[in-house]
Protein backbone atom coordinates (compact mmCIF):
# COMPACT_ATOMS: atom_id res chain seq x y z
CA UNK A 1 0.00 0.00 0.00
CA UNK A 2 1.20 3.15 -1.19
CA UNK A 3 1.76 6.17 2.23
CA UNK A 4 0.18 9.36 0.72
CA UNK A 5 0.40 10.94 4.12
CA UNK A 6 3.64 12.72 3.21
CA UNK A 7 2.24 13.99 -0.01
CA UNK A 8 -1.24 15.07 1.34
CA UNK A 9 0.88 16.80 4.40
CA UNK A 10 3.22 18.55 1.71
CA UNK A 11 0.06 19.60 -0.56
CA UNK A 12 -2.00 21.25 2.77
CA UNK A 13 0.63 23.12 3.70
CA UNK A 14 1.33 24.83 0.73
CA UNK A 15 -2.10 25.39 0.48
CA UNK A 16 -2.32 26.92 3.84
CA UNK A 17 -2.21 30.64 3.25
CA UNK A 18 -5.42 30.34 1.26
CA UNK A 19 -7.24 30.45 4.70
CA UNK A 20 -5.85 33.35 5.44
CA UNK A 21 -6.19 35.02 1.98
CA UNK A 22 -9.78 34.34 0.69
CA UNK A 23 -12.52 33.74 2.13
CA UNK A 24 -14.07 30.87 3.45
CA UNK A 25 -15.70 29.24 0.47
CA UNK A 26 -12.90 30.18 -1.58
CA UNK A 27 -10.33 29.26 0.97
CA UNK A 28 -12.10 25.56 1.55
CA UNK A 29 -12.80 24.62 -2.25
CA UNK A 30 -8.62 25.62 -2.42
CA UNK A 31 -7.69 23.69 0.56
CA UNK A 32 -9.70 20.67 -1.13
CA UNK A 33 -8.78 20.55 -4.56
CA UNK A 34 -5.42 21.17 -3.55
CA UNK A 35 -5.40 17.92 -1.21
CA UNK A 36 -6.91 15.96 -3.69
CA UNK A 37 -3.84 17.23 -6.58
CA UNK A 38 -1.25 16.33 -4.22
CA UNK A 39 -2.77 12.45 -4.21
CA UNK A 40 -2.26 12.57 -8.11
CA UNK A 41 1.49 12.19 -7.54
CA UNK A 42 1.01 8.80 -6.36
CA UNK A 43 -1.01 7.18 -9.34
CA UNK A 44 0.98 5.15 -11.39
CA UNK A 45 0.49 6.12 -15.21
CA UNK A 46 2.45 3.11 -16.89
CA UNK A 47 0.17 0.35 -17.99
CA UNK A 48 -0.78 -3.83 -16.60
CA UNK A 49 1.37 -5.82 -17.74
CA UNK A 50 0.18 -9.36 -17.56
Amino acid sequence: MVDVMGNLAFGLLFALPAWFVWNDRASVVFVAFAAVAALFLDINLEPCSG
